[in-house]
């Protein structure tokens, strides 16, 4: 509906469903009159990129450790789509950095947040193709703490006689980028902490923890170290 002298918009969408020429006509009709409009429009054979998500927050992570995030690329085109994907500074592409999909193919690229200093960072990742080239932000924070690991996270002590006393070494280590200092324990009178049952460690460093079983009946043991630092348990 218009008033006197006035003028408005129409919008015609073209939405080719094979490579072929199309033709066609739009019609108006009014109380003023009718007209018509002819149209004309190709349909393409070509890939089409598609990728995403165009945010990954990867948000907290300590200096010298990661965090990894997956991004979906996909072909929505009708023909071969070949590409790769570029990032740069602390984000770094694991797996998928380039990629060859046919029509309706789907792949990943894995990128990987590694700060090595302590900031908040910013970038962009990049897919270029012969189906066109998007981009997505990424953005995470690094920042210094202290990160408890224990190496093996478990231990068997097999079969001994009751009476008896075995001993096992596992190592506790500081991955993170701040000093770490705190104790473990082990409750229950069949495990015992013989040495290393207190750490002060710089990122980087580790010590040995020397652990004892004496079983003192015939039966199955089980039991859990305690870690207290500034690290967490």
């Amino acid at each position: 509906s218009l008033p006197p002298a006035s003028a408005t918009n129409v919008v015609i969408s073209f939405a080719p469903q094979d490579a072929l020429f199309y033709s066609n006509a739009v019609g108006f009709l009014s109380n003023g009159g009718v007209w018509t409009s002819g149209v004309t429009g190709v349909g393409l054979d070509a890939p089409l990129l598609g990728a995403g998500p165009a945010l990954a927050d990867y948000g907290a992570v300590i200096v010298g450790t990661y965090s990894d995030a997956v991004f979906v690329v996909t072909n929505r085109g009708s023909q071969t789509m070949t590409g790769v994907a570029v990032a740069s500074g602390p984000f770094v592409i694991q797996s998928g950095d380039s990629f060859v999909l046919e029509p309706g193919g789907v792949t990943t690229t894995v990128v990987r947040f590694e700060p090595l200093v302590a900031g908040g960072f910013t970038n962009e990742l990049t897919f270029f193709s012969d189906g066109g080239t998007l981009t997505s932000r990424v953005s995470g924070l690094g920042f210094n703490a202290p990160l408890l690991a224990l190496s093996p996270a478990s231990y068997d002590f097999a079969d001994q006689p009751t009476g008896s006393t075995s001993q096992a070494s596992l190592i506790v280590s500081n991955r993170g980028s701040a000093l770490l200092i705190g104790t473990v324990g082990v409750p229950g009178p069949n495990f015992g902490i013989i040495a290393g049952d207190s750490y002060t460690l710089l990122p980087g460093e580790w010590q040995l923890l020397l652990i004892g079983f004496t079983p003192l009946a015939v039966q199955a043991y089980s039991n859990n170290l305690v870690f207290d630092s500034n690290a967490g348990g």
